[in-house]
């Protein structure tokens, strides 16, 4: 071959590599029909993407992608089995659009096995293209299925056989990990052979869970409790869970003040003989009689089961006791140095606010010193800050410090510091210093009074 033949050659074959080429060069060729007119084929579903490149940067691949995906997910449409537990929620609204919320997200998160079948390029916007054979798709569904019935099945029969030996608490994880399972194929037919015969997992479950809820009863260890306030009850203070009049081992409790604002919580799991017992009893205010609430934990077995969640306390109230407390209230005197813009303030503004506060929830005020339970001492200095010239804004701040002593001892049993509370306002450093002081007291209310109930006096 002659030098001129083999040059003519290497471009043909240069030539014909070109037209073959699959890269879309941006603007370089004509916008596909499928970016203008989605595709129609019913051996497939498709997903079609698009993503702005000045919006979403470097990222513009993977968002069309995602775009795409959640296209293709929507096509795939969610028939509610007969048999499918949903049906006893399906004139619920709120919960029937957050179910076909989560089962387009969770479809789009099991899509697999799809193709890439043409993506497209412009200066400004990226176009993506995905086909998935729907042959396949039901394919790795049916397959996905079965995988999950079994895995809740085996669950399911290990939770039956902990609720004949009375183990709640390994009943109800088994029963929240059975449910996990399923949680994705919940419109579909779930049903299977256990040693109950065939029941419908979906159903039996849920079943299952509301026999041992409806079932639990958690009882005060005794009629009522006195105790002083911020102090340590004499008895231990508790309750007895049971389950079918058996003590229920292992089961996680939470206490707390149903009536009470911003009120403590204590967790607690139940002994070997069902016994749950409470440190957060002298937290509770000064009253005649006050309950403390002892209320099963739902929310640890439903972590990563919302629809579970949502699905049963639909139907019933978490199981609960109550324990009556008799609080009686201390004898406190205080002490109050406040300092307004350097000059010692007559009206004792957050003195007047703690102490307020404090009788409410604690404390009987006294005049005399020496009877009192409590020294209750306030300090608080109030300082002029900047005027800013613009709007004839003016600036001061407020720093208060709070101090409790048992008068009996000398003992320090608190000691709070709250400063620089900034106060801005137009007119005068007085009207500044003024909204500084309210700002402190909303402090007092909001802050102190949670503070000191954390307080033990002996």
């Amino acid at each position: 071959m002659n030098l001129r033949n083999l040059l003519l050659t290497i471009l043909s074959i240069s030539l014909l590599a070109s037209g073959c080429s699959t890269s879309r060069i941006p603007g370089g060729e004509k916008r596909p029909d499928w970016v203008t007119s989605r595709p129609i084929d019913n051996q497939y579903y498709m997903g079609i993407g698009k993503s702005s490149k000045a919006s979403t940067g470097n990222n513009y691949i993977q968002s069309a992608k995602e775009e795409a995906l959640a296209d293709m997910a929507s096509e795939i449409s969610v028939e509610l089995s007969n048999h499918s537990i949903l049906r006893q929620f399906e004139n619920n609204e709120g919960f029937s659009e957050e179910f076909e919320s989560y089962t387009r997200t969770s479809t789009q998160k099991q899509l697999e096995g799809y193709t890439l079948t043409d993506q497209w390029e412009s200066p400004d916007n990226y176009w993506v293209y995905y086909r998935l054979s729907k042959a396949e798709y039901q394919r790795q569904q049916r397959q996905k299925l079965e995988n999950a019935k079994q895995r809740a099945k085996a669950f399911y029969e290990a939770a039956l056989n902990h609720r004949k030996k009375g183990e709640v608490h390994q009943a109800l994880v088994n029963l929240s990990q059975a449910f996990n399972a399923i949680q994705p194929y919940l419109d579909k037919d779930l049903s299977t052979f256990t040693l109950e015969g065939r029941v419908y997992l979906g159903n039996a479950i849920f079943s299952a869970f509301q026999e041992l809820i409806n079932h639990i009863k958690i009882d005060a260890n005794k009629g009522s409790y006195q105790l002083t306030t911020l102090g340590a009850p004499e008895k231990t203070i508790g309750v007895t869970v049971r389950y079918h009049n058996q003590r229920v081992d292992q089961l996680p409790i939470i206490f707390y003040f149903p009536t009470l604002n911003n009120s403590p919580r204590e967790e607690v799991t139940t002994d070997n003989q069902g016994i749950a017992n409470t440190n957060i009893a002298h937290a509770a205010p000064k009253a005649k009689a006050i309950e403390l609430r002892a209320e099963m934990d739902l929310e640890s077995y439903f972590s990563k089961n919302p629809l579970l969640k949502k699905m049963f306390l639909s139907k019933r109230a978490i199981p609960y006791g109550n324990v009556t407390l008799e609080v009686k209230e201390r004898k406190a005197f205080l002490v109050s140095d406040e300092f307004f813009l350097d000059k010692q303030k007559s009206q004792q503004h957050l003195a007047g606010i703690l102490k307020e506060e404090l009788t409410k929830h604690f404390f009987n005020f006294t005049d005399n010193r020496q009877e009192a339970d409590v020294i209750v001492h306030i300090e608080a200095r109030t300082e002029q800050g900047e005027d800013l010239g613009k709007h004839n804004l003016h600036t001061a701040y407020t720093s208060f410090d709070v101090t409790l002593t048992n008068n009996k001892n000398g003992q320090t049993v608190y000691e709070g510091n709250w400063s620089q509370i900034k106060g801005m306002k137009s007119g005068s450093f007085e009207t500044a210093a003024r909204d500084a002081i309210k700002k402190a007291g909303t402090k007092v209310r909001q802050e102190v009074v949670s503070e000191i109930r954390k307080v033990q006096l002996k």
